[in-house]
Order: C-alpha cells, then structure tokens, then sequence
C-alpha cells in the first residue's frame, strides 16, 4: 500500500479561499499541521478518552483515517481501537491494521447483513461469514487482527480505567469474537498448510528458470550499457563542440527473447534477434529551437535568454528513439507509455479522465534518479512528448537497470529469505578466509570471500549475525 498521501480537511463545498492548504501526510516538516487537522477530524468524544495520546499517532495513520474513515459508520469505533493499541505495535504495523480493520467492518455491513456495531455481540454475523466457504489465509489474518483489537488491545486498555470509564467506554469497543471462533472456524493449520503448499509448487515450477531468469538480467544489464555507452560519448563531442546538436546516430546490437511456443519448461531457451537502433542526441534547448511551433511565448522568452528551464545547469541531454518499440531494449513499450519511473498525478489530471490511470503508477519510484530523472526533468520531458515521439534520459534508466539486475541475479542465485535479503548492504560486506581447495583437495593456502553479516530470520540481536555468501 503506497503510503504517500495528500489530504484536503476541509470540506469540498467550502469556497476555495476558505480552504485549509492541501497536506501531504508523508511529509515530517508538516507534522504539526497533520495533528491539527487530525484532532479537528476526531469525533469529539475520543477526546476525552483516558489515557489515549492522539499525537503519537503515526503521519500516515492520521491521514488514512481523515481520508478514508470520516463518515464511515464505524469511525469512531475503529479510531477508538487504535487509539487503545497507539504503544502496542510499530506504527507501519498499526497502519496496516486499520486498512485491515476498516475493510473488515465494511465488508461485514455490505455482504453479511451488519447494520449496527452491536449486531457483531452475537454470532450471526460471524457464522455468516465463516460458513459454506473455507476461509483463506487473508480472511485468517483479518479475524486474528480482530481478535487482537477487541480481545487484546482494548482489553488491557479497560484495565486501567475505573469501573464508571469502563461503563462509558464499552459502547465504543469492538465486541469480542465468540469463544474459541478463530480456533474453530479459522481452520488456522490448514489455512497455512494450504498456503505452504501453493508456495512450494509456485518455487517448484521458477527453481529450473532460475539460471534462465539470471541470464536474461545479465544480458539486459549488457545491452543497457551498450545503449549508454554509446549516449555518454556523442554526449561528450556535443559538449566539446564537435557535433552540433540534434545529431542522429545508430548502432547494431543483439535482442534476446524467451522462446514461446516451448512445450516445456526445461525445453525454454533465449533466442536472439539482430536489429539496429537508431536515435537522436537531443537537449533542451536544441529541442526547443526544433518545435518552436509547440511553445508559448514564456517559454520561448527562457529558451532565448538561456534562463530558469533553459539555463545552462538545466540543459539536460536525452535520446528520441526512432525505430520498432520492440526493439527498444526490452522494455520499449514502457518507456514509450511513461510507465518506468515516478509518474506525476498532475499529469494523469491534465491528459484528462480517459487516460488509464495505472499507467500513472505502475514501476513507480519516490526516489528521483532510478528509472526517470528528477522531478523538473520528468515534467519537462513529459510536455516535450507529444506525438508519436518516444524521449527518454538514459542516464536514469540505466541506473535503474543496473538496481534491477543486481537484484534479480542476488535473490535467484542466493538462497536467502526476503528478510535477509533486505538487509544486503554496501556497509555489510566482510571478508573471511578460508582455506583454498583445487581437485577437491587444500592447497594449503588461504583464499578471501566475501559475505554479508546478516540477521537470520527470528533472530533479533547484533551477537546473532550470521555470514552469508553474497559477491561484492
């Protein structure tokens, strides 16, 4: 779930001078105001409530719950569980939990015949949703985070509360699931047992393509580095004067497909194709001067006089392709769709509401420089295309790539769990020795690998590290 979002707190019908600024609930500098407008959100009664610190409250919590839960019928309950659970789990965790608890109760008035809060003290409403079906491991998980909340979490809440606060405060806890109902109708050993075994026989089918799937991210990584290679050095004469911009170049490489019509898996093979790329080194100004037609009178006034886009810092070269966008690397398509990299919703706005908004969030990335360029670069670039004309910055994509391949080529060749290979880190890599062996046999001398000291997984402290053999 993509956490970045943005909020207006006051209401749409309010006149647009009387509104309160536009807040972007992933931004800390604006922490302040994201306690404001939550606290002006919150149903007045939690207020009150004893012992609830509503300002630690996560960023993202506050913004999913002024977005998503104001009006909802259940917003005071679900705000009240987790209040009562603020200290109890990490905050990402707790995000997840509301999304989860919010879904749930929705879910429960539009398909099980809830129509009030108190309907959930008697089992209907939960026989309903467990009978004639088996549950899946989704449907586990949301139960057990029910559970916790009304079992756990408001539970040891109330504790701490007097008898008359807990009188008060009960018509706004969730009620308890029925005894024993997770152990009974959650099927828990079976809901993982199935879910290990569709696990295992996805891995039995990818185990043989590991070696496949390795090649082809090398070979792409090689073609991107043709492609780049050739960039940075037209790039370099256009710098020194030798080449006058726009100038057209082409080079001959080799695409490498996976074969389709293999009737097996085993039998899957790479197939290369010769083709020839041709491109144009542009920059901006250059590009500018070639479609003065498409720019208003602002922006040729910059162009002119070399000043705020157009200044000489801001000049940034790109390529447009000319050719089949399928013999465009392997991903001409998506380049072509503005599908890599970090999409801007004003652009999916301003191209209107015909537009596929996935396109707009597929491969998205919040950190500028993976994939696409910054975020000045990505507009420009995205009101230069207009047409049929394919531009991109290589320099951007190519990093993204080399990511990719490392990547791709660390999980399938190490053996590692995901929560391993999220720790893999340049400032991790040791060196051990260890002895050398030729024909099976020491040699007597001492040879140096390189590991990564890693947690393993359920371990917890720094004396608990492990080596795995991951290659600088």
């Amino acid at each position: 779930m993509d956490r970045v979002t943005t909020t207006q707190v006051a209401s749409p019908h309010q006149p647009v001078e009387q509104r309160t600024p536009r807040l972007n609930f992933s931004d800390p500098a604006q922490r302040a105001e994201h306690i404001r407008a939550f606290l002006s959100w919150l149903p007045s009664a939690l207020h009150e409530a004893p012992g609830i610190q509503w300002d630690q409250l996560d960023s993202s919590i506050m913004g999913y719950l002024i977005r998503s839960v104001a009006d909802d019928p259940d917003e005071i309950p679900i705000a009240f569980a987790i209040g009562c659970a603020i200290h109890a789990m990490k905050q990402k965790t707790l995000y997840a939990q509301c999304i989860h608890l919010t879904n749930l109760l929705r879910q429960l008035r539009a398909d099980y015949g809830m129509t009030s809060l108190a309907d959930l003290k008697s089992r209907n409403i939960w026989d309903r949703l467990v009978g004639g079906r088996t549950l899946t491991s989704h449907d586990l998980h949301r139960l057990g985070m029910y559970e916790a909340f009304s079992s756990i979490h408001e539970r040891a809440y109330f504790e701490g509360l007097t008898v008359r606060q807990q009188t008060f405060w009960e018509a706004y806890a969730l009620p308890q699931l029925p005894a024993y109902f997770v152990a009974r109708y959650g099927q828990r050993n079976a809901i993982h047992a199935a879910s290990a075994q569709r696990r295992k026989e996805q891995s039995d089918v990818l185990v043989p393509l590991f070696p496949l799937l390795v090649e082809i991210a090398q070979l792409r990584k090689q073609a991107a580095e043709r492609l780049i290679q050739a960039f940075r050095t037209h790039r370099e004469r256009a710098r020194a004067g030798a080449i006058a911009l726009p100038y057209q170049f082409e080079y001959r490489d080799l695409v490498f497909e996976v074969t389709e019509d293999a009737p097996t898996l085993a039998q899957m093979s790479l197939v290369e194709r010769d083709v020839t790329l041709s491109f144009t080194l542009w920059n901006r100004t250059s590009w500018v001067k070639a479609h003065l037609e498409h720019y208003g009178h602002e922006s040729r006034r910059q162009w002119k006089r070399q000043i705020l886009a157009y200044a000489p810092e801001h000049n940034t070269y790109f390529l447009q392709y000319e050719g089949p966008l399928k013999d465009l690397l392997w991903c001409g398509e998506l380049i072509a769709n503005q599908h890599l990299g970090k999409r801007l919703r004003s652009a999916a706005k301003r191209l209107g509401s015909g537009v596929d908004r996935e396109h707009f969030t597929r491969f998205e990335i919040s950190r500028p420089g993976l994939l696409s360029p910054d975020h000045s670069d990505t507009q420009w670039l995205l009101n230069a295309m207009r047409g049929e004309a394919v531009l991109f910055e290589p320099e951007s994509l190519y990093r993204g790539i080399l990511y990719g391949a490392a990547l791709a080529t660390l999980a399938l060749t190490n053996g590692s769990r995901v929560s391993e290979l999220l720790q893999v880190s340049a400032t991790r890599f040791e060196t051990i020795a260890v002895d050398e062996v030729r024909n099976q046999q020491p040699t007597g001398s001492k040879i140096g690998i390189l590991v990564q000291n890693l947690l393993p997984k359920g371990y917890r402290k720094e004396s608990e590290r492990q080596f795995f053999l991951i290659g600088e």
